[in-house]
């Protein structure tokens, strides 16, 4: 794939089209919309006042997808781009489609092949039922292993390794031009311990280091075509060290050093960069209301993510109207959205093939594939694995989790099914305390500890914190055969060092629930290596 350029055809549409388009119709185009729970009156009022150019959908069913697009198609000149976060497949915000497992389950297949799949897949689904735009792949570096953000949304800690896994995904999702990747978070995520939910983090390398480690990976992305890149509430001070007032240095989201400078002018993106979301404080804490839109754009942003269209379109506009943002700035930034729209065949009304029952069996297998390769036993010093229980045995399940009634599949439930089918009988517990454990653990011929902490189920934090008088009084050496698997967090021996055996599963989707039982029985044999290392001690004694 080359790099995504417009050819001249292109630039003849759009440059057409933007002289004809009013102000108004071209500062909406920098406005992406998150609809969520607002009904079909009130997306409309709001369509005729503002043009927005994107909106971002999520946990929505064809249906709502398709209604909302209409209501807005009704009020807009050029179609809109609806946008997601399909960076687990479609399956997790669509209803009825294939959820994958976690990035980093991909990362540890080492399969360049399941990660094209994998957005394939993606595309494919999304595209079908109405998603343009997918805010993946995750191509931060999870150097350090205590950052709550990176963790298993990325592929691994190696920029040789992020970098294949990532071009593969992206050429995946970008096949035949139906959907548009976004690679994020630039600079880079991974460094920093804090969450930009909570505050702005720091990409702290120097210029040199930041060349040598994370810049091979956005030239990777860029040179492979990716059509858009996320910018992230992320400070780089070697680049950017702002005025050294006790807010610190700007995000990228408000920073043209990094989003101008950096990313368009020196590594030569031509696509839309997207800022993170608004809410966040990682942006809100720079700057009030008021200025936030203008300098996100003015910085180089080409869209702003999650705003606020009546409010930002006015503010977009009156800096306009009074100089503070100029003319040329929006223009450009129009010019890279209609692109996209443009190479996504949105302008010439395209077709696209809806999604049929074989391909979505062909995508659960390659699902299942990703999940059964991705599991890696990190250790086994008893030698307990793989298990085999008595016919008919009976089995406990425990669940490690920041909530005892978590929504669909956040639990992992899919294990005790599983273990059903095979003749087993399964009893569940969700945090519970040691007594609970010491109570009634010689009932059971094995007891399967499974931690299901991923990142943003608590905003700031990936550690096992609320539960951990599941632990008390270490019961699993009073017990012959207990199995600890995360669902989640790949570093987790590093809190429980003290277990004798741990397996990385690296995702609680469905696929990956399924294949953490095949191993435990040893119906598959897991062979993957981890794509991030344990710290200090622990990557020597595993």
């Amino acid at each position: 794939m080359a790099k995504f350029t417009p050819t001249e055809g292109e630039r003849y549409t759009i440059n057409s089209l933007l002289q004809k388009m009013p102000i108004e119709e071209k500062i909406g185009h920098l406005l992406c919309w998150f609809i969520n729970k607002e009904s079909l009156d009130e997306i409309e009022e709001i369509a005729r006042k503002v043009p927005v150019g994107s909106i971002f959908l999520k946990f929505c069913s064809p249906q709502r997808i398709r209604e909302v697009t209409e209501v807005l198609n009704r009020h807009n000149s050029i179609p809109i781009l609806v946008a997601s976060d399909l960076d687990r497949g479609a399956g997790p915000f669509i209803e009825g489609m294939t959820s994958f497992p976690f990035m980093m389950a991909l990362g540890s297949t080492n399969s360049e092949e399941l990660s094209r799949k994998t957005g394939r897949a993606t595309a494919r689904e999304g595209r079908s039922n109405g998603i343009h735009w997918t805010f993946s792949p995750v191509v931060d570096l999870n150097i350090n292993f205590q950052n709550p953000i990176v963790n298993v949304r990325a592929f691994g800690e190696d920029p040789d390794h992020v970098s294949r896994m990532a071009t593969s995904y992206i050429e995946g999702i970008q096949q035949d031009e139906l959907m548009a990747a976004t690679a994020k978070h630039f600079p880079g995520d991974g460094l920093d311990d804090r969450d930009q939910h909570l505050c702005t983090s720091i990409n702290p390398f120097s210029r040199d280091e930041w060349n040598k480690v994370f810049g091979p990976v956005w030239r990777q992305v860029i040179d492979h075509g990716v059509m858009s890149i996320m910018s992230g509430h992320i400070a780089l001070p070697s680049v950017d060290p702002g005025s050294g007032d006790y807010r610190g240095p700007p995000p990228a989201t408000l920073s043209a050093d990094l989003q101008t400078k950096l990313l368009k002018d020196e590594l030569g993106f031509e696509g839309v960069v997207v800022s993170d979301a608004y809410p966040m404080i990682g942006f809100t804490s720079h700057l009030p209301p008021s200025r936030l839109a203008v300098e996100n754009i003015r910085s180089g942003s080409d869209v702003l993510l999650f705003a606020e269209p009546e409010r930002d379109a006015s503010l977009l506009l009156e800096a306009v109207r009074n100089g503070e943002l100029s003319q040329e700035r929006v223009d450009d930034a129009t010019r890279r959205v209609l692109l996209m729209k443009e190479r996504l065949g949105l302008l010439r009304g395209r077709d696209v093939p809806s999604i049929s029952g074989s391909e979505l069996e062909s995508h659960k297998d390659w699902s299942r594939e990703v999940a059964e390769r991705s599991i890696t036993i990190v250790r086994d010093a008893k030698k307990t694995l793989p298990l085999q229980p008595k016919a008919g045995a009976k089995l406990l399940t425990i669940s490690i989790t920041y909530d005892a009634t978590p929504p669909k599949y956040q639990d992992v439930l899919i294990i005790d099914e599983e273990l059903r089918t095979r003749g087993f009988e399964v009893d569940h517990l969700v945090n519970p305390s040691h007594n609970e454990i010491l109570s009634n653990a010689a009932d059971y011929e094995v007891i399967f500890v499974n931690f299901n902490v991923t990142p943003h189920a608590v905003k700031g934090t990936i550690r096992v914190c609320d539960p951990i008088f599941s632990f008390w009084r270490s019961f699993w050496l009073q017990h012959p055969r207990v199995v600890f698997t995360s669902f989640g967090n790949p570093y987790t021996l590093y809190e429980m060092p003290s277990v004798p055996n741990m397996i990385n599963a690296y995702s609680n989707t469905p696929s990956s629930q399924r294949a953490a039982v095949k191993a435990w029985l040893g119906e598959i044999a897991p062979n993957a290596q981890n794509p991030v290392s344990l710290p200090g001690y622990f990557a020597r004694n595993v």
